[in-house]
Order: structure tokens, then sequence, then C-alpha cells
């Protein structure tokens, strides 16, 4: 039995973009089965852990600057389009 693990990316009419995780395992002669997840439905199950990891003891005095998960536009806004500014120049 084969294991393929990918990811997939897709442009939606809003003209964003879709990136989905999964799993796609061969079950027979030509045919496979796949389940995958969204990423967006992941950071919505992320989003409890992440406050709880935040908030507690000595991790959060490590992790309160970091972003919340599902702020993706304030993350690229503040931490990747400067670096790529920068790497530009």
């Amino acid at each position: 039995m084969k294991v393929a693990v990918g990811v997939s990316v897709g442009v939606e009419v809003d003209v964003s973009v879709g990136v989905a995780v999964g799993v796609l395992v061969g079950v027979g002669e030509g045919v496979m089965v796949g389940v995958f997840v969204g990423v967006g439905v992941l950071e919505a199950l992320a989003r409890p852990l992440w406050g709880a990891i935040r908030t507690s003891g000595p991790v959060s005095n490590v992790v309160t600057k970091a972003p919340v998960a599902g702020d993706t536009r304030a993350l690229v806004r503040t931490t990747i389009m400067p670096r790529i500014r920068n790497h530009q120049r």
C-alpha cells in the first residue's frame, strides 16, 4: 500500500487562495481515496487550543507576541511582507 501526502492550492471566485492539507491512500489498482481539510478549518480548530497555550504559565511569556490563529492578514502585513521587501532591496 502506498500513501501520498499532498497540498492542494486553488483560486476561488473572490481571488483568494485556498489551501487544503490531506492524505491520499491507494486502495487498489488505480483507485485512490483521500481526505482533505481546508486550512481555514484547521485554524478554526486551533484557535481555542492556541488561546489556552498563550495564557498558560511560562509558555505565555514566549508566545504573547505571536499572531493568533486565524489572523493571517495581520501576519502577512506585519511579518511576511516586510521580510519580502527587505530581501528585495
